[in-house]
């Protein structure tokens, strides 16, 4: 932990959801690196086509936002915007990964799982749950 490190900023599930799986691959990433196995370079082919795929965030069926500061199903500038719901722009939704995150609560959880109605499976480790009662941390 550093202290003079700022933190990121908390975001909505659908942010999290547009940038991890439809945003520009180039934006934020340096040029590919070189990897070597015996001496040979290995060339990186075919991932282009899977960015494709995951950018269709209706098709989704397997997401994984571990670890992306989603703090809320939405925030209150999505709803300025008129932003769709979670429910239209991944309907297909079967298992879902939120670990990682900064929930404080259970309910935006349980309001993101509310709008997946294929939902079957959630994961949810290592999050830090106030309570005006308790404190819950949930095992790693």
């Amino acid at each position: 932990m550093r202290p003079t490190r700022v933190p990121d900023p908390p975001q909505s599930f659908l942010s999290a959801l547009q940038l991890k799986y439809a945003g520009d691959p180039a934006e934020g990433q340096a040029q590919p690196r070189k990897i070597f196995f015996s001496g040979k370079v290995a060339e990186e082919v075919g991932f282009e086509k899977i960015r494709r795929q995951q950018a269709q965030l209706d098709e989704l069926q397997f997401v994984i936002l571990d670890g992306v500061q989603v703090a809320s199903a939405s925030l209150p500038a999505d709803a300025d915007k008129g932003q769709p719901s979670i429910g239209q722009v991944c309907p297909k939704v079967r298992e879902l990964d939120l670990s990682r995150n900064l929930f404080e609560r259970f309910g935006p959880v349980v309001e993101i799982c509310s709008e997946l109605k294929l939902l079957r499976s959630l994961r949810v480790k290592c999050v830090l749950l106030v309570s005006t009662d308790y404190l819950l941390w949930i095992q790693c």
